[in-house]
């Protein structure tokens, strides 16, 4: 299910006074001045967020630039045709490497490590530090347990910060909350 927007929600103008009204800054002060594809995208989600009700004040982040400099960007194709989170035949998670590899005792893990597939690093020092990592934990196998047990204690945060947020947390989003806190 999806909603169509009409056009004139992608209007620059509209998406600059959007942008404007809502962070209470000028372009240059969320330092999108001058990405003209972000107004009309920005402006556009901006106004369905308003449409779903759900456009509150410091619901959202300013916006920041997303920029590939320490990820190598891989393409449609490539995720598919390496299969990193769906096979080829069949388009199913069970056979591709995300399945092989993650390990993971959280949703939080999981989602981090699907993540680290799709967007490998390219820095040396920085997949040495994390090689590195994985070496230590591997080698001592009693700390990885205690870390798993303790990772098991936590719910998915990001998903009740994300309810939270939109206000459409529970009490039982809120204890779930405090358990993984203590």
């Amino acid at each position: 299910c999806f909603n169509v927007m009409p056009g004139w929600h992608f209007d620059e103008n509209f998406g600059r006074d959007l942008f404007t009204s809502y962070y209470k800054a000028d372009l240059s002060g969320l330092g999108i001045d001058g990405l003209k594809s972000a107004l009309p995208a920005g402006g556009a989600l901006l106004s369905y967020l308003s449409e779903m009700k759900l456009f509150k004040e410091s619901l959202l982040d300013r916006p920041r630039i997303y920029s590939h400099t320490e990820s190598m960007v891989l393409d449609d194709n490539a995720k598919k045709n390496l299969e990193l989170t769906k096979t080829l035949e069949e388009g199913k998670s069970h056979g591709s490497l995300f399945h092989h590899l993650d390990r993971a005792s959280t949703v939080m893990g999981s989602r981090q490590i699907k993540n680290w597939l799709l967007y490998p690093l390219i820095d040396r020092d920085e997949i040495d530090k994390r090689l590195d990592a994985v070496s230590k934990l591997k080698e001592d196998s009693s700390w990885l347990k205690g870390l798993e047990n303790e990772f098991a204690k936590i719910s998915d945060l990001e998903r009740l910060e994300n309810r939270i947020v939109a206000g459409q947390a529970n009490a039982r989003d809120l204890i779930a909350l405090s358990s993984s806190l203590k």
